[in-house]
């Protein structure tokens, strides 16, 4: 037997091939010999949205392959953890001012790990805001860099949330101010805001929020910080309302609770007109109860534009506009046909998702509430069930719109101290956590599309900024036509039929008003005729009780 000097050599090269590459898979897939530490690249390139990290200035997911760390007692045991990979870092972020950088795997806050879970975003953040509450200055945050262990002290310079606080929350403030600012400087020449589809019914819409939005911070066109901002908006708005172009339905509402809103406040007859030529433009377009303006509209969004049109509709009433009742039936048997009768939320079909329900649930409930509809109406009690069931999981959904988020919050804040406090506790983290370091908000990561092209229309920057800038100033009680004892001149059912309102009792002040302490909230309570067992004055108890003991520790 021969032997070809050259098929030797070719079957060594080749067999150098397959180890080279066997070697190039095995350091993919994050395997590596003994002598060293595992490196995995964490960056998944079929991860293409990301979640906002808020005051962090950064933004990441949570990591798609299993990350395996020694535990810090025991090297020879081995902790699983959750991840969150940054994927982007603004200039001037925190992250990047303490040495961070694209690819780092955030794995713990101090002493805990974050849980092995499919996005531990937000568990990242509440152990950050948990730790600011607690009072420290600074705390340690452990990253995973080329699959080894690193550390770096992160500064907490901003103020604690005081989640159940009754006062008003500096975060909620400072938030707000980063927003209006961010929307100041957005406005455009002709005085709108630009919406996702440059067209005049989206540039409308987003244009009247964020007009909402100046005007909840106090001003409005004469006097104020954002006074000349909101003039401009009314101009911009007074124009697509009296152009020939339609705006549709979606943005006229908008458009006549900004002027309803403003004429509250500063009542002159030339905004009183435009109030009343928004309300003829939305009973022209009501079509069999609803306002869909012939779309095809999905089946979580049926209602969005009916919600935001009778809100609009007793908004325009509250402020003295004639309106036929007939209008409100209609509506009314609309959101009825199209809720269940409220018993059990709204009708399912295969898109049903219950946390998204409840946030159409809330815009449902602030319209009926809107309109003038009593509390212990026995449709607006069966949505208000089935919302409080699922409210705290709205953020969950698989497409959180801030739509559902603002109606949330307003219902939250007519109810009462509870509900907002509930509120909070369950989303603040959340609402922060996209707020961007220039002010503006973005988008967190969706799991499936809205199919209501009116709204994605209006999506952008703007307008989410607005919604949320909206929600954190609820807390200033300066929406006129959000606040509870501020319900319609005329009285209804959940038919929309008029009732006798003789008897009908005054809204309790103590729903809304908003205090500086938990101290001045109990007096308050005190004076107002509020016994011990009262649900609002045990529930401030407990928060005065747990704030002697904790002040207590810290002495």
């Amino acid at each position: 037997m021969t032997c070809n000097p050259s098929s030797g050599r070719a079957g060594a090269f080749l067999l150098v091939l397959i180890a080279a590459g066997i070697a190039a898979f095995l350091a993919f897939r994050g395997f590596t010999s003994s002598s060293g530490p595992p490196r995995v690249d964490y960056l998944d390139p079929d991860v293409a949205e990301f979640h906002t990290l808020g005051f962090l200035g950064a933004a990441g997911h949570g990591a798609t392959r299993s990350i395996k760390v020694p535990d810090a007692t025991d090297p020879q045991q081995f902790r699983y953890p959750g991840g969150v990979v940054l994927r982007t870092i603004e200039d001037g972020s925190p992250l990047r001012a303490i040495g961070l950088r694209v690819g780092d795997v955030l794995i713990r806050v101090e002493k805990d790990f974050l849980p092995l879970k499919e996005d531990p975003t937000l568990d990242l953040l509440r152990r950050l805001e948990a730790a600011l509450s607690a009072g420290l200055e600074t705390v340690e945050l452990a990253f995973l860099r080329d699959g080894r262990i690193q550390t770096a002290r992160l500064a907490l310079t901003l103020p604690p949330l005081e989640q159940g606080l009754p006062g008003r929350s500096a975060r909620y403030e400072l938030a707000a101010e980063k927003g209006l600012e961010f929307l100041k400087g957005s406005q455009l020449p002709d005085g709108s805001f630009p919406a996702a589809r440059d067209e005049a019914g989206p540039k409308a819409a987003v244009t009247a929020m964020v007009g909402l939005a100046f005007l909840a911070s106090g001003s409005d066109g004469k006097a104020g910080t954002y006074a000349e901002s909101v003039g401009r908006c009314g101009r911009y708005l007074e124009g697509a309302l009296k152009s020939a172009t339609a705006i549709g339905p979606w943005a006229t509402a908008a458009t006549t609770l900004f002027f309803a809103e403003r004429y509250a406040r500063a009542p002159e007859p030339s905004v009183f007109a435009l109030i009343q030529e928004g309300v003829r433009l939305l009973i022209a377009s009501h079509e069999e109860g609803g306002w869909s303006a012939g779309q095809d509209l999905g089946y979580c969004e049926r209602t969005l534009t009916a919600n935001q049109c009778l809100t609009a509709l007793g908004a325009a009433e509250r402020v003295g506009v004639e309106i036929e009742n007939q209008v409100f039936e209609r509506a009314c048997a609309y959101l009825k046909k199209h809720s269940n009768d409220g018993t059990a939320g709204f009708v399912v079909d295969p898109t049903f998702d219950s946390r998204r329900e409840a946030g159409r649930c809330a815009g449902a409930l602030v319209a009926l509430r809107s309109m003038g509809c009593r509390m212990e109406d026995a449709f607006l009690q069966n949505l208000t069930a089935y919302y409080s069931e699922h409210v705290r999981s709205v953020a969950q959904a698989a497409v959180a719109l801030p739509t559902h988020f603002l109606s949330a919050a307003i219902w939250s804040r007519q109810v009462g101290l509870s509900a907002w406090t509930n509120f909070n506790e369950h989303h603040q983290v959340f609402i922060l956590s996209q707020q961007e370091l220039k002010g503006s908000f973005a988008a967190p990561p969706r799991r499936a599309a809205p199919r209501f092209a009116g709204y994605e229309a209006c999506d952008g920057p703007s307008w989410r900024t607005a919604h949320y800038a909206l929600i954190c100033l609820l807390q200033n009680d300066s929406l006129v036509w959000v606040k509870a004892e501020a319900a319609g001149k005329r009285t209804r059912d959940g038919n929309g039929v008029l009732v006798d309102d003789v008897s009908k009792p005054a809204e309790d002040p103590k729903l809304n008003r908003t205090f500086n302490s938990i101290d001045e909230a109990i007096e308050f309570l005190k004076k107002m005729g509020v016994g011990q067992d009262d649900p609002n004055m045990k529930q401030l108890e407990n928060l005065r009780k747990g704030s002697e003991e904790k002040k207590k520790e810290e002495d």
